[in-house]
This record gives C-alpha cells, sequence and structure tokens, in this order.
C-alpha cells in the first residue's frame, strides 16, 4: 500500500528528531525516560512536577508506541496534572549511548491525532538579550496564567471522560488555595498519617476541613476514594468536600472533630468512651457498610474496615472513611484479587484466596466490636516471654469455646469501664461479634442483620 503525503510528511518528521535532547518514550507498561549523552551518562534533571506544565511534542513511533519529546519545543500544553512516577537512574548503556530512567504513566493518555512538528532550534537556548528575556518572561507568565485558570476545567473534563466521575465545578480547589490554607502544610496543621499520606487540617471556603495530601504514586487510592465518594452519599460515611490534582494529589474532606475510633479505645490520654456510646458507634458504622453493600449498585466492598477508619464526630457519631482500596462488584458476585489490608482484621478466605465479598467487611466489623468491648487493639500482645503476638478474635473464641464463658468474659471487658455497663447487652455484642467472625462466610450475618441487632441493642441500652 502506497504512503499518502501525511504519512510520508509524519515519517520525515520522525526521522527528523533531535535526540541528542531528551525523550520520553510511553510504551503499553510504562515510560522511559532516554538522554544521549556524548561526554558521559548523566541523568535528564529539568524537571518540575509541582505546578509546571510540559511543553511537549507529541508524535508516534512505528511500533504504536507514543514519544514526549521535552524540551523548548511548542506544540500543545500537556496537563500539568497528568500522574507520572519517576524511579532513580536504574541502567544505561555503554554500547548504544542511551542512558534510562523507567518511568510510568499513573493515569493513561491517549493520542488520537498527529500534532504538527515545529521546531525552532534559534530558541533552544535561552537569549542573551535582556529585552527578549523581559517579553519570553511575560509571555510565560501570560500562558501560565491561562494553563492555571484552565486546569481545574481540564481536571474535572478528564475525571469524567476517563474514569466516569462527574464533580461539581465548586468542588475542584487550586493547589494555590489548599497551601494557603494550612499555611504550605504545615506540621502545626498537621492531623493524621496514613499508608498513602498525610492529613491536614484547614479552613476553605468558611468550612473546616481535612486535606489528604497523596503522591502520585497513590492514584490508584485516589481514584476509588473518588469514584466511591462522588456516587455514595450517607450520613455515616465521610463525606467528600472537594479534590485538586495539582503536583500531588489531594482530597478535601468534612472536618470530624473527635479523631477515629482507635484513639478514643487504645489511648489513655482520651476520656473511656460509655457503653451506651460504643453500641452507638456500632450502629452507625454498621449501617454506613449496610448502605454501600445493599442499596448501591453496584456494591462496594471496603476491604480496611477498622478502628482507624470509623471516625467519631463532635456527637459521637461514627463515620466510616478510607476508600483507598474499595472495590466494586455486581450484586451477588464475588471476586479474586491480591489481599490488601490490615493484619487481624482480614477474613480468612481473603487472606488465602483472595476472596472478595461482602462478607469480607462483615469479618473485620466484627473484630471492631470486639475491640469496642475489650478496648483491645486486634492484635494483643501476650503477657509470656518474647513478643509473641495473638489476635483479638482468636483470643475471644478460645473463652468463649470454655464450658461456661461468663465468668471469663468479664475479664476481657475493657477495664476503664469499671463495673459501669450491662453485662447482658455486653454478652449480646460478643455473640453478634462471634458470628461476624465466623471461619464459614455463609455463616456470617449480612450487614442488614447486624443493623437489626444493634438497633434492638441499642434501644434496651442505658446511660
Amino acid at each position: 500500500m502506497r504512503d499518502t503525503k501525511g504519512a510520508q510528511r509524519r515519517r520525515r518528521m520522525l526521522y527528523s528528531l533531535d535526540t541528542s535532547r531528551p525523550l520520553l518514550r510511553i510504551g503499553s507498561t510504562g515510560v522511559d525516560w532516554m538522554k544521549r549523552n556524548r561526554g558521559g551518562f548523566e541523568p535528564y534533571t529539568q524537571q518540575n512536577w509541582r505546578g509546571m506544565p510540559f511543553n511537549c511534542l507529541v508524535i508516534s513511533s512505528f511500533s504504536k508506541q507514543w514519544t514526549l519529546l521535552q524540551g523548548w519545543v511548542v506544540a500543545k500544553w500537556i496537563p500539568f496534572w497528568m500522574p507520572f512516577k519517576c524511579s532513580v537512574i536504574s541502567s544505561f548503556s555503554t554500547a548504544t549511548g542511551w542512558l534510562t530512567r523507567q518511568c510510568t504513566l499513573l493515569q493513561r493518555w491517549d493520542v488520537a491525532k498527529w500534532i504538527p512538528f515545529y521546531q525552532r532550534r534559534k530558541f533552544l537556548l535561552p537569549p542573551r538579550r535582556s529585552i527578549v528575556a523581559v517579553a519570553g518572561l511575560a509571555f510565560c507568565l501570560y500562558v501560565g496564567n491561562v494553563v492555571v485558570a484552565s486546569t481545574l476545567l481540564s481536571q474535572r473534563q478528564y475525571l469524567q471522560r476517563r474514569y466516569g466521575i462527574t464533580m461539581d465545578k465548586s468542588v475542584a480547589f487550586s493547589y494555590k488555595e489548599l497551601a494557603k490554607a494550612t499555611d504550605e502544610f504545615s506540621l502545626d496543621n498537621k492531623i493524621g498519617q496514613g499508608c498513602f499520606g498525610s492529613v491536614y487540617y484547614a479552613e476553605l471556603r468558611g468550612e473546616k476541613a481535612a486535606i489528604k495530601k497523596m503522591n502520585m504514586q497513590s492514584s490508584k487510592e485516589f481514584l476509588s476514594e473518588m469514584k466511591v465518594l462522588t456516587n455514595v452519599h450517607h450520613l455515616n460515611l465521610v463525606r467528600l468536600i472537594g479534590y485538586c490534582v495539582e503536583g500531588s494529589l489531594f482530597l478535601v474532606y468534612e472536618y470530624i472533630e473527635n479523631g477515629n475510633l482507635s484513639q478514643h479505645l487504645h489511648s489513655y490520654q482520651r476520656h473511656p468512651l460509655p457503653w451506651s456510646t460504643r453500641v452507638k458507634i456500632a450502629l452507625d458504622s454498621a449501617r454506613g457498610l449496610e448502605y454501600i453493600h445493599e442499596y448501591t449498585a453496584p456494591v462496594y466492598i471496603h476491604r480496611d474496615i477498622k478502628s482507624e477508619n470509623i471516625l467519631i464526630d463532635k456527637n459521637f457519631r461514627g463515620k466510616i472513611a478510607d476508600f483507598g482500596i474499595t472495590k466494586s462488584i455486581e450484586y451477588g458476585n464475588a471476586l479474586y484479587t491480591f489481599p490488601i489490608g490490615t493484619f487481624g482484621y482480614m477474613a480468612p478466605e481473603y487472606t488465602r484466596h483472595g476472596k472478595i465479598s461482602p462478607k469480607i467487611d462483615v469479618y473485620a466489623f466484627g473484630v471492631v466490636l470486639f475491640e469496642l468491648i475489650s478496648g483491645r487493639e486486634a492484635i494483643v500482645k501476650t503477657s509470656g516471654y518474647g513478643h509473641e503476638t495473638v489476635k483479638l478474635v482468636a483470643l475471644f473464641k478460645y473463652v468463649l469455646s470454655q464450658p461456661d464463658p461468663g465468668e471469663y468474659l468479664h475479664r476481657h471487658v475493657d477495664p476503664r469501664l469499671g463495673d459501669d455497663y450491662p453485662f447482658d447487652s455486653v454478652r449480646k455484642l460478643i455473640e453478634l461479634a462471634d458470628a461476624c467472625t465466623q471461619e464459614d462466610p455463609q455463616l456470617r450475618p449480612s450487614m442488614r442483620s447486624i443493623v437489626v441487632s444493634l438497633m434492638s441493642l441499642s434501644s434496651s441500652t442505658e446511660d
């Protein structure tokens, strides 16, 4: 088949590339930074991932891989909030003279058209005349303002087009706004640290907020939370206020005044929660899980239910948080994947086979119930020699297996409660937690039946 004039022009364009300058080669699995240096090997360091746009030319190689030509070539603005992840220089080839830096595109970007190649070599080096420098600076400032002004719109358009995430215009924040609200993310405003980022206190647009700052490597978790919290709204699920994708990934939540449940149960710096409050927090959390299990399509599996991910508001009501590893499945189905979660909370079928179903959240919720009862963590340090530990679930299972467990159960109730609790209520909650943590997932109750049981227990519990 004869080449068309357009194809010939593109091929000539490909051959005319100046390979002495840095290239980004985007393949199906990743991206490589490459620089040919005749005098030796050195990394390409002219990068600024934070708030700077890429001036790039997009072309195509014959293997249908996309290549970005980085440098003083102006062809098209590529959104600077596109997440990239780059490791240190991993290898180089002395035979070919290519220095390779391994990178990964954290969000897919499909290039549909050829972009004309305009290489203006006289602008490759910085101009020497000051008047040209001033003019160039003014032009850059103008373009920068245009790009920043259009960034929030492009973020929303990309999220909606690529991932089906629809966000209201009012929830898009700029990095400048978030940095100002947190005093440049100072340690004084830091209120938490998680696996995927740090959390800061802020006041934004007249509302108290918690800002989670995540690095670009956490784009999967960022998108997971966005997908869930933009589609699911419930009183007992933490509310997403907004987001920002600029240099880093930011999620803005409603501010929850009283921290998380783990802090109240395991820290002696907090006043002990009364028994009736513990039952109400359990009911609130169960309602949040019931909603994502029973009333959404698709069904959402949280996968990381634990006391740290149950937040307590100013009225001591519980809210489920942290949807970073949430999975969605069709109702009645199961999914198999690599197990990710927190040791001590993961169900047996999940750790052994990677099976995901609503019953793994039920199991983790049962562990939280045992925490509410005992005040202990999910992994308990034994009193023996060394650093031996035992799962809290196994500890209660052993007690319940005794001929007369009643006298032993008193010993495992949170000592900070003293004698100020109705033992009949405690025993019923222990039985419910035991049902939730059955080895066989088919024997575990649904979150709907758990809510019914907790409603009955809460109404009968007196302060």
